[in-house]
């Protein structure tokens, strides 16, 4: 069938797929903690300040919350859907989708332009595939972001190869912008534009105005990053965005951590099968000296490096690290299929590539019964406290439980339960209640009112002294 062999069709259905369950809380087990320090942004914009400059997290104590973060655009988004249509948890997921289905779309069109509709598609499929397919539904920035700046890529490759003005000039500006402000390393696929800024063929006028652009493009995310998130972090008293490692310092971090910094790659990314697939169109590629498809591939190696090394001891640790290079990889894997002369054959393998990811990922789509009891903490807390009020909850170092109880504090761990100075500080903090998850320990305070217990939690009243 036709329709079977436009990228359009499977963007849509992969849209639909993931649609499923699209509504539930981030109560799935990957990266949850991650997601709610992004919904507790959007939440804060809509009950405390609207103001995009300043993001507040609900797990500073008795601060007001106010810490630098990454440029929070999806969150903004988030938080003008809910001053519509009231707050519900899933908008920053259904946000994220829709872009990400937009960036593979873009990601489609440019390897198309420069490559092979054949190519185009295969790595889009594959794209889709990886690690993308549940990333895409996180409320988290990271392929929010990548795919921006594939957008601004495209319509800064036309602006230069098309000679279009003023409008492809313009997207470019306007979309590369927020992408790197909505998440930095996303910008590493920019050295893109290095081929052609070498190339004659194109006027040097317009070399200019797009060299003038790209340093305007960089601005804002240098002045964020680099001025505004030390100085609301020194404000506020409080940390939370990780910075990245000087190089030095990170590289070695990766070298002590190099078997899980590689598994990133080819267990991560876009499963095994791909992998080794990987491998063998990108030694192929050098067997063919397909010098285009190096290159490519190289430049963008060689900027993922860097953001590797400057990640340090994260990389390895945490799996979405990797989603802004899975383009790079999909587009070597795409390439290498359309070397594989029986389609019988390529077919089996984006088949069993999907099998295998799908496989991998479809428990994000689902919530386990021992996760929803935290879907009731709001509920239980309204009967002794005010939102308000202050709390201490257990599960550091994961805020998830704080934000399900829809007040601000204090998170802790069961060494912090034990240290007297640790319950001197939220008392003295202004802290009303103590929440512990019996599922995380179960321990008791000595000396504190017990108001409640049942089979999930206990909490206590602060004695005041």
């Amino acid at each position: 069938m036709k329709i079977l062999k436009d990228i359009r069709f499977w963007i849509v259905l992969f849209f639909v797929i993931r649609l499923f369950n699209i509504t539930q809380a981030p109560l799935e087990i990957s990266h949850n903690w991650r997601q709610v320090t992004g919904n507790m942004i959007a939440r804060n914009f809509l009950e405390t300040d609207a103001n995009i400059f300043y993001p507040r997290l609900d797990f500073a104590g008795e601060k007001d919350g106010i810490t630098g973060t990454e440029f929070p655009l999806m969150n903004y988004l988030h938080y003008g859907i809910s001053k519509v249509l009231g707050y519900q948890h899933w908008y920053g997921r259904l946000i994220n989708l829709i872009l990400a289905s937009l960036g593979i779309w873009y990601f489609f069109r440019i390897i198309r332009r420069f490559f092979t509709e054949e190519h185009a598609f295969y790595a889009s499929l594959i794209l889709l595939f990886s690690l993308w397919f549940s990333f895409s539904r996180k409320s988290m920035p990271d392929i929010f972001s990548i795919s921006l700046c594939m957008m601004s890529l495209f319509h800064g490759l036309r602006y230069l190869y098309d000679q279009k003005g003023v409008k492809d000039l313009s997207l470019y500006f306007i979309l590369g912008t927020l992408g790197i402000l909505s998440k930095i390393p996303s910008a590493y696929i920019f050295i893109l534009f290095f081929l052609p800024m070498l190339d004659k063929k194109i006027p040097l006028k317009s070399k200019n105005w797009f060299a003038i652009t790209s340093i305007l493009i960089l601005l804002p995310s240098i002045w964020w990053y680099f001025s505004w998130v030390p100085h609301l972090n020194e404000q506020s008293g409080f940390v939370h965005y990780f910075m990245g490692d000087p190089i030095l310092v990170g590289a070695k971090e990766i070298m002590a951590n190099l078997g899980q910094t590689s598994m990133k790659f080819y267990a991560d990314a876009m499963g095994y099968i791909a992998f080794i697939l990987f491998v063998g169109a990108l030694l192929w590629a050098i067997k063919k000296k397909e010098n285009q498809v190096l290159l490519v591939f190289g430049l963008l190696s060689f900027t993922f490096v860097l953001y590797i090394f400057k990640s340090g001891y994260n990389f390895p640790h945490h799996s979405y690290y990797i989603l802004p290079f899975v383009p790079a990889l999909a587009f070597v894997l795409g390439w290498g299929l359309t070397q594989i002369p029986k389609k019988a054959v390529v077919y089996s393998a984006l088949g069993i590539i999907a099998i295998e990811n799908v496989a991998n990922q479809q428990h994000d789509f689902f919530t386990k019964d021992s996760e929803k009891h935290k879907l009731k903490l709001e509920s239980i807390l309204d009967h002794f406290s005010e939102r308000d009020d202050l709390i201490a909850i257990s599960g550091a170092p994961n805020p998830q439980e704080i934000y399900f109880a829809h007040r601000k504090g204090w998170i802790f761990n069961e060494n912090d339960l034990q240290s007297n100075e640790f319950l001197q500080k939220i008392d003295e903090g202004g802290c009303k209640l103590v929440v512990i998850n019996k599922h995380h320990f179960d321990q008791v305070i000595e000396g504190s009112e017990k108001i409640f217990e049942d089979e999930d939690y206990r909490i206590y009243a602060i004695k005041k002294k």
